[in-house]
């Protein structure tokens, strides 16, 4: 009620201080999980680092001559530059080759793709529709987390064929189909709702929306697989315990990464 409540009253600006929140905590947790799988990223950087990247897609914008679109890419690109050149201060032989790689590599899969759902609301503020912005992120957050839901409900009553035996057991073919279905159902459903009492783009209709849902959808179960492969290779089953009833931060996450550039890319050839 509290993240709701600051995203009500700020507006786009609560909810990208909400999303730097989460982008913080999912990516310390995934160096926690890095550490644990025998890689020495560093936390404390590739977390600072991570927040600059999701405030400066908002503020240098707003702030200088750069276009929105550059934004998380000049911010993505400095941020590689610091990690590369923080091995000089101190170095060890035996290990700088893990300290860039994995801190990268958590810089990429959270802070850099979570920065297109600043993409998304920053454009739709700059024009003067600050809610819509708001509305279609949470639209694609729908969309991806209701995959989880109906997979997790049809793949309990009718899963056979395991989907990726090897890296999370529980998924099945069944599950995935039924989350899909099930994403494309609400994304539709949604986007009639939103159509008839808030400002939306022209083109998202509930037909654009349920077929838009689909891609989605499948990206959302890839992303969920991706937590899933570095928690088995980390030998844990929950990423942290901070939501109880879920897990981690980064359990909570996991399906909206990969997502945001995959929404954000349909929407900006077809709607923007």
């Amino acid at each position: 009620m509290f993240v709701i409540g600051l995203v009500i009253f700020f507006g786009p600006v609560g909810g990208v201080w909400v999303l730097a929140a989460f982008t913080v905590l999912t990516q310390y947790e995934l160096y926690a999980l890095l550490e644990k799988a025998d890689f020495a990223p560093q936390k404390r950087l590739g977390c600072f680092l991570g927040l600059f990247i999701i405030l400066g897609a908002w503020y240098l914008p707003a702030y200088s001559k750069i276009h929105f679109m550059d934004a998380g890419e000049d911010i993505f690109t400095i941020a590689i530059m610091i990690v590369s050149l923080s091995v000089l201060i101190k170095p060890d032989f035996s290990d700088n080759r893990s300290r860039i790689m994995s801190t990268l590599f958590g810089l990429l899969l959270v802070p850099f793709m979570l920065h297109f759902y600043v993409l998304l609301v920053y454009h739709f503020n700059k024009i003067g529709l600050p809610d819509t912005g708001l509305l279609l992120t949470l639209w694609i957050v729908a969309v991806a987390k209701f995959t989880d839901v109906g997979g997790l409900l049809i793949g309990s009553i009718v899963g056979k064929h395991k989907l990726a035996a090897a890296i999370s057991p529980g998924k099945t073919w069944e599950g995935a189909i039924g989350g899909i279905t099930t994403a494309a159902i609400i994304g539709t459903l949604l986007a009639f709702f939103f159509g008839k009492y808030f400002t939306i783009p022209q083109g998202f209709t509930p037909l654009y929306a349920g077929i838009m849902a689909i891609p989605i959808a499948i990206i959302a179960i890839a992303s969920d697989l991706i937590e899933s492969f570095i928690k088995r290779k980390a030998h844990v089953k929950d990423s942290g315990s901070l939501i109880p009833g879920i897990g981690g931060a980064f359990d909570l996450m996991d399906s909206l990464l990969l997502t945001a550039p995959c929404a954000f890319l349909i929407i900006k050839y077809t709607l923007l």
